[in-house]
């Protein structure tokens, strides 16, 4: 009985579909990546467009419903970080190569986020980043892209390490087939 009930499922489906009712859903996609933050400063960049869904996606795309950070870090000097994260465009605009430039031109999404001393695998879990985050219009705008420039910049510390982060962005598309 549970097979039958599937199949028909399936079937009415793939009759809506057929008959050009609307088909949507949401997606979500991460990018993960390290950053060694020496002098201050460390740069990388997000891109998910390679994905295959995000290439199936994006022509459809409704919404970016949300967007997030998840961190470990590790601060091994003797005093507090302060960890400040930029976005900026993808590669039409160059990459921003000092700390000025980037608080000149950058747009700051995380700000005064204290990390402190000697602690590895501090964490922010996703949940968490949203109480932090804050120009969250532009960092939408720019995930509707799939690909931007984030820069984190300490200080009060030395050397600072972002031992794992994920950008998560889920978004919403539909389509009529």
């Amino acid at each position: 009985m549970t097979v039958r009930r599937i199949i028909i499922a399936v079937l009415a489906v793939s009759v809506l579909a057929l008959t050009g009712c609307l088909v949507s859903g949401t997606f979500v996609f991460t990018d993960v990546f390290k950053m060694s933050i020496t002098n201050g400063y460390s740069h990388y960049y997000v891109d998910v467009t390679d994905d295959s869904d995000w290439e199936d996606a994006v022509d459809n795309l409704d919404k970016i419903e949300s967007i997030g950070f998840e961190m470990i870090m590790t601060n091994p000097n003797a005093t507090d970080a302060v960890l400040d994260v930029y976005v900026s465009d993808p590669p039409s605009t160059a990459t921003l190569a000092t700390i000025n430039e980037v608080e000149t031109n950058g747009t700051l999404v995380l700000d005064n986020f204290k990390v402190p001393a000697g602690v590895s695998k501090f964490k922010m879990t996703y949940s968490q980043s949203f109480s932090y985050l804050m120009n969250v219009n532009k960092l939408k705008s720019l995930a509707e892209g799939g690909a931007f420039h984030v820069y984190g910049i300490t200080s009060g510390s030395t050397s600072f390490s972002i031992d794992s982060a994920i950008v998560i962005i889920t978004l919403n598309a539909s389509a009529t087939p």
